[in-house]
């Protein structure tokens, strides 16, 4: 069985799942320090796509529910350092 994917809600603060070669780029064009902060805006259920406003970089984009995780767990995981605000 597989485990259960996270349900986001609108609000939601999420970021990325980190992959070992993955570079996160801000709207200057620079390479941020971390993956970037994003909050759930909207949710498409039809093919479970999550809409999500990203901070650093200004944009809107639809993500699948594997690549994203709440910012709570992050958090929990790596430390509130490793976030770029």
């Amino acid at each position: 069985m597989a485990a259960e994917q996270h349900q986001y809600e609108v609000g939601d603060l999420v970021t990325f799942i980190e992959g070992e070669t993955w570079v996160f780029i801000g709207r200057d064009g620079q390479e941020l320090g971390g993956p970037p902060i994003g909050i759930v805006i909207g949710l498409e259920k039809a093919y479970n796509g999550i809409k999500v406003y990203w901070f650093a970089s200004d944009t809107l984009t639809t993500e699948w529910n594997s690549q994203i995780q709440s910012l709570e767990d992050f958090i929990a995981a790596k430390g509130e350092q490793s976030v770029y605000w």
